[in-house]
Formats: structure tokens, sequence, C-alpha cells
């Protein structure tokens, strides 16, 4: 069974009504109102998501995928180290730490 894809998007609407119901997580991301009053979000959805707010035309809803989750997240492991830092066992120690 194929795991469905999840990507990241941003979404121009004219108000948070306008996708209830929808599965759209939008986590800790802001949600600002620009000046002619439409709400600019970002949020996570599901390729089946994604089709519904394709769709939404009526509803005044654009959406502009970001990225996918999955490229995304390979991608980042690539760059991060998995060397380790602190292999002679020495600790960082705080700039006002007292030394015992």
């Amino acid at each position: 069974m194929a795991q469905e894809r999840i990507f990241r998007v941003r979404l121009l609407l004219p108000s948070l009504d306008a996708i209830r119901g929808l599965e759209a997580d939008n986590e800790c991301m802001p949600i600002r109102r620009r000046e002619d009053g439409q709400i600019e979000m970002e949020a996570i959805v599901s390729e089946a998501t994604l089709t519904k707010l394709r769709r939404m035309k009526k509803r005044n809803i654009n959406v502009e995928v970001l990225g996918d989750l999955k490229a995304e997240a390979e991608e980042t492991s690539k760059i991060v180290s998995r060397t380790n830092r602190y292999a002679d066992g020495s600790l960082p120690r705080g700039l006002g730490s007292r030394r015992d």
C-alpha cells in the first residue's frame, strides 16, 4: 500500500469558513490578515485535500504548493551532521558556569 503524499501549502482565502471541514493542519504557523481583507496561511495537507482545495475556485481559495514534506525531509537529512562533535569526551560549558 502506497503512503499518501503530504504537502506544505500557502493558502489565500476570504475567511477560514472557506476551508471548514477540510483536513488542513496549520500547526503553529501564523495566520495573517492581509490589507485587502484576505487571510494568508501556511498549512500541511494530504494529497486528497490538496486536490479538493484546487477544485474550490467558487470559494476564492488560491493554493500555492511550497513543498513535498517527504522530499524536504530527505534533503534535510542529507545536510545534518551525524558526527559526534564531542568525541573527545568534553562537553561545552556555559559562560557563567562554575568550575569544580
